[in-house]
């Protein structure tokens, strides 16, 4: 909005900004920025870039004034020498600079953000997010993810602190790697889980290849096999991995593949925040072979005591099988 009078609206915002207005001047601003609210909004639109490039002026290296002297000197070469109006002038030179400069330091804080970690909790339920490469995690419970923003350089890597089921996009050229505790799981394009268990860690390829190393030792894994990995120093060994149970919180399914008893006891423990006594010691090595989706812990335990003939009984979040 125009407003009568010996001013430019532009120079006194600037002025104003610049801490250069004279007294006469401001009750002039003041009077036009209240003729309407936009006027307002123009000077904070001004306010905000002047500070914005305060800051970028802060962590700069350029040296203003002396790029500032440079520029009067090839000015007063010239046939006819503008004065600046108000400071227009060193402003707009100064502000040029820091155009030329803003693109460096973008990129460069660009870059620190993209490195700083995003640590990514579960929370009491499992829970999922797709990573900046495409691949896909699933956190067990009660589990902790950190990982970039956006993975740069040669190897995508992420901290893991609990329990996560991966699916990692390939790529060749740049490796995922997990670490967690002193052990780490490096892979290409695979998916796979890695459970942290008091004082071990469990992983189980479901698909693709894996190789998981400690200090000076590694190993392979393929689909459907697993290791084990203490926090001594012993040799590193694979074994199968018949069913898919570990999967339980990523696909909601209870996948049972003549799973002895004391196994699926486990994994509903966990799943369910309960404790399942099997008393009779006979039990636990029962097989079953079904599949549980999303159903109640109690039918689950039904059918339990319904194909193997047993009895079961609840004492709080207690449940005894004998």
């Amino acid at each position: 909005m125009t407003y009568p009078g010996p001013y430019e609206p532009e120079d006194l915002l600037i002025k104003l900004l610049a801490d250069e207005a004279t007294p006469e001047e401001k009750a002039w601003l003041e009077a036009w920025l209240d003729l309407d609210p936009a006027n307002r909004r123009q000077l904070e639109d001004f306010r905000r870039i002047w500070t914005e490039s305060r800051h970028i002026a802060a962590i700069s290296t350029v040296d203003e004034n002396a790029a500032w002297n440079r520029f009067q000197e090839r000015v007063q070469h010239q046939p006819r020498v503008i004065r600046p109006r108000f400071g227009l002038l060193r402003a707009a030179a100064i502000i040029g600079l820091l155009i030329g400069i803003s693109g460096i330091v973008y990129l460069f804080i660009r870059s620190s953000v993209d490195r700083e970690p995003i640590a990514w909790a579960s929370g009491t339920t499992p829970a999922s997010r797709t990573l900046s490469d495409g691949s896909t995690v699933v956190l067990n419970k009660s589990s902790q993810l950190d990982y970039p923003k956006a993975f740069r350089g040669k190897e995508r890597a992420v901290t893991l602190k609990g329990e996560g089921f991966f699916k990692v996009t390939p790529d060749k050229q740049h490796p995922f790697v997990v670490r967690t505790g002193n052990v780490i799981i490096t892979v290409l394009g695979t998916s796979f889980n890695i459970r942290q268990a008091g004082n071990k860690t469990i992983v189980t390829v479901a698909s693709g290849k894996v190789q998981v190393s400690r200090n000076a030792q590694q190993i392979t894994l393929g689909p459907g096999e697993k290791t084990i990995v203490p926090d001594k120093d012993t040799l590193l060994q694979k074994t199968g991995e018949p069913d898919k149970l570990y999967q339980y919180y990523s696909t909601r399914t209870f996948v049972c593949d003549n799973t002895p008893l004391w196994k699926l006891a486990e994994t509903l423990e966990q799943a369910y925040n309960v404790k399942i006594d099997i008393r009779t010691p006979a039990l636990r090595e029962l097989r079953l072979t079904t599949t549980f989706h999303e159903e109640p812990l109690e039918q689950i335990i039904r059918v339990i005591t319904e194909t193997f003939d047993i009895k079961a009984s609840r004492n709080g979040e207690n449940y005894i099988l004998e």
